[in-house]
């Protein structure tokens, strides 16, 4: 009573460890951590640093937070209770909540080759509401993560032009049946309220003008749902379109812009479109997986792919399987 001697083993180890950071001059604390998480750094508390993007994937793999899934490719998974974050690390460890989403999406995206850019987290409420998280929430407790992984849309031609044909029953292939300007679209809608901002689409060029080479009048990329179907949309600011002819771009402020040259593109050739909404916005264009011209930047919103065709004979496929290049992209060599 009043001696001022502290017995308690805790308070002792405490000081134990503080009196080791003040000898060896480090100014940063320790921070008190989860049984689980403690056994894997040794049996002692850690500086901040040491908490490694490694360490704390290593910790989820152990817990089973982070496992193998099976994804329905017709809609989302849903994980729901089963995935949760490690929001347990002790009372005093506030965790970033950006952190960890960035963690959790880094482990997904390894384990089920699922890019981060289709990851969704969402926090469960004790209802069973669910609530977006940001990533400035801070978070020292328990909680329930929801992790929705968008699949990739599945896109086919909607609508054309009425000298054009659109394949059934797959709806991938769309042709010109007689000469004059007809347009042809998708059915997936970037940038919309349903929430998709971003999406690459790719096809292959069958056949050019009287089933030949020549790819004269053909145009791929992007437009705002509604355009004409029976005009050339290639001057509209609707429109994101690059010439299978020489590489140009047309459409939205840009006409015969950054050709590439003719013939740079070539029947059997698979043209890739990225349409990003988020930002400022862009259009990017690919040629057999490498980026092809500068594309365009900026004003990109509610857009589906769109393919204008002028000659009888062009033919174009939609390639469904086809993934998305990864950043940075790989230029074409031409690059202009």
């Amino acid at each position: 009573m009043g001696s001022g001697k502290d017995t308690g083993k805790g308070t002792k180890r405490r000081r134990t460890e503080e009196d080791v950071g003040q000898e060896s001059g480090a100014a940063k604390p320790l921070w008190a951590l989860a049984e689980g998480l403690r056994n894997l750094m040794g049996g002692r508390n850690c500086s901040e640093e040491e908490l490694t993007r490694e360490v704390l994937l290593q910790y989820l793999k152990a817990k089973g937070d982070i496992r193998e899934v099976e994804v329905d490719v017709k809609g989302h998974l849903d994980l729901g209770t089963e995935m949760q974050l490690p929001m347990d690390l002790g009372t005093e460890m506030p965790m970033d909540l950006g952190t960890e989403m960035r963690l959790l999406e880094a482990g997904i995206e390894e384990a089920e080759d699922m890019p981060v850019r289709r990851q969704n987290l969402l926090m469960l409420a004790a209802e069973g509401s669910e609530e977006p998280l940001p990533d400035t929430a801070l978070i020292s407790g328990s909680c329930t993560v929801a992790l929705r992984v968008a699949v990739k849309p599945d896109c086919t031609f909607l609508n054309c032009g009425s000298d054009m044909t659109i394949s059934e029953p797959d709806a991938l292939t769309v042709t010109k049946q007689s000469d004059g300007d007809n347009l042809a679209t998708g059915s997936v809608v970037v940038g919309s309220e349903d929430g998709l901002t971003r999406a690459y689409f790719e096809l292959c060029i069958d056949s050019g003008m009287n089933l030949d080479g020549n790819l004269v009048g053909c145009m791929i990329g992007a437009v705002r749902d509604g355009l004409d179907y029976e005009n050339n949309n290639k001057y509209s600011n609707d429109a994101w379109l690059l010439y299978m002819h020489d590489g140009s771009l047309w459409g939205n402020s840009k006409r015969a812009s950054d050709e590439q040259g003719e013939g740079t593109l070539k029947v059997g050739d698979r043209v890739g479109v990225l349409i990003d909404t988020e930002g400022g916005g862009r259009v990017l264009f690919f040629k057999n997986g490498q980026q092809f011209g500068p594309g365009f930047v900026g004003g990109v919103s509610g857009l589906v792919l769109g393919v204008h065709m002028y000659f009888k004979g062009c033919q174009v496929t939609l390639l469904p399987d086809a993934e998305e290049p990864a950043e940075p992209f790989t230029k074409w060599e031409g690059y202009l």
